[in-house]
């Protein structure tokens, strides 16, 4: 059984397929623009998003125009849906670092509303007397009129011009899982003059119209890497915002680049999608390397002194195992404290990358170096677990999620399969089941955290 640690609306096994999001980080002032032709009163735009917004760090901007014909969208640092002049909020909070969130803005000869997954916004059932989009401005989409750009993913953005469309004509619930929204095919879609589609399979073109009307956007700021498989129709973990020790890491690229800058203290942070069974693999890479170093392994989100006590170091958690930047594995029993262990770990630094196996099956983890496999372990090896770590250091059954301890100086990037641009990926494998952008190949049998390995194997 693995988990998501929050509600996360995601559709994970259905006949349409959105293949790809783009990933935009606000260090890299990163966005979407092109110049507005002359547009009707009436529209419709659709975009997917997954944030990495949450309480007190920047506003990210969805989609602006301008301020004067009051097309100003953002998502506040509170989670909440804004629009500029005249300035309305929603009463609702859409802040779930883990969740796919759809927003339909509908305009019907002037007047607006807001949809998210299918239902109105509370709060923005009606957007005062919007006119047509101002066509002497950009468009642009992850920005709003102050400069603040959007964190997180995008996918599936639509623009239709000269007809106010409902959110069944680009999404639905699911049959099987009527409180789940998921994506439908848009190809299909009247899209009018200034129209746009954007789903992003292009790398080398990220702003590339596929509606039929060639009206491209300038990709600001983005690269080749920066195009994703994390999407709608198969949600891929994270770190978690939420999920972390009384003292959290700064969290960046859509929540895969993690740093701390507080001293000697540690920064500890989890993964999003957790698990009890099955076999699960991702990667680290160390971006930069500080003389306090890291710790990347595993916790235990059953224990009793969730969260407080989540630290992956000797003597100060019963529930977690890592793998030291100084070659040392740390594995704490929850009675006897066992604490600091010197088996045949090499010691890892700058551009180095670690490597993790996780049998929930059979009750072992492993790690790697660089693509070598430490104390010569073999996370094929089954019951055995030769060269692994038992999970009775720990406590079976209980369960885990993928975990880091970072000191001031070190920067790590994180690779559940969907990689940011910092991992910079050199080759890429894929799970067996097709899934995910590693640097290695994951051992046979263990799969990308995604919701489609959750679903056939969750």
């Amino acid at each position: 059984m693995a988990f998501l640690i929050g509600g996360a609306n995601s559709a994970a096994d259905d006949a349409y397929e959105v293949a790809n999001s783009c990933l935009f980080n606000p260090g890299d002032t990163a966005y979407l623009s092109r110049t507005c032709g002359s547009t009707s009163t009436s529209f419709t735009f659709s975009m997917w998003v997954k944030t990495a917004t949450t309480s007190g760090t920047t506003t990210s901007g969805l989609f602006w125009n301008s301020a004067t014909n009051k097309v100003n969208w953002e998502l506040n640092d509170d989670g909440q849906i804004y629009h500029y002049s005249p300035t309305v909020r929603s009463t609702g909070f859409y802040r779930d670092p883990h969740a796919w969130y759809h927003l339909v803005w509908k305009v019907d000869s002037g007047t607006g509303a807001l949809y998210v997954n299918g239902v109105v916004a509370t709060g923005l059932s009606s957007v005062g007397s919007i006119g047509a989009l101002n066509s002497s401005n950009n468009i642009e989409i992850g920005a709003d009129a102050g400069g603040s750009t959007f964190a997180g993913h995008i996918a599936e953005v639509c623009f239709i011009d000269g007809s106010a469309l409902n959110p069944t004509s680009f999404g639905e619930f699911d049959e099987d899982s009527p409180t789940i929204w998921k994506p439908k095919d848009v190809s299909g879609l009247t899209f009018g003059t200034q129209g746009f589609y954007l789903d992003f399979e292009d790398s080398s073109a990220l702003g590339d119209d596929k509606s039929g009307n060639g009206n491209d956007y300038t990709a600001n700021n983005l690269a080749a890497t920066d195009q994703s498989t994390d999407t709608p129709t198969n949600n891929f973990c994270v770190m978690s915002p939420l999920a972390h020790q009384t003292r959290a890491q700064t969290l960046t690229e859509g929540n895969l680049q993690a740093y701390y800058s507080s001293g000697s203290n540690w920064g500890t942070n989890w993964a999003s999608i957790a698990a009890k069974n099955g076999k699960w693999y991702c990667e680290v890479k160390v971006t930069a390397y500080g003389s306090n170093g890291s710790n990347i392994g595993i916790v235990n989100v059953d224990m009793t002194a969730f969260p407080n006590q989540a630290a992956i170091s000797n003597g100060q958690d019963e529930f977690s195992a890592g793998y030291y930047s100084t070659g040392i594995l740390q594995r704490n029993s929850e009675t006897s404290h066992s604490g600091n262990t010197n088996d045949d770990y090499d010691s890892y630094g700058a551009d180095d990358i670690v490597s993790m196996a996780m049998d929930l099956d059979n009750g072992f983890l492993y790690w790697a170096k660089n693509g070598t496999w430490q104390n010569s372990g073999d996370p094929t090896s089954a019951g055995t677990g030769t060269g692994g770590v038992a999970t009775s250091h720990l406590t079976a059954g209980d369960t885990y999620a993928f975990s880091s301890n970072i000191r001031s100086g070190t920067t790590i990037s994180w690779n559940f399969g969907n990689p940011p641009t910092t991992f910079s990926i050199s080759s890429g494998n894929a799970d067996a089941n097709g899934y995910g952008n590693f640097e290695y190949a994951p051992p046979s049998g263990y799969l990308a955290l995604c919701t489609k390995n959750l679903a056939e194997e969750g």
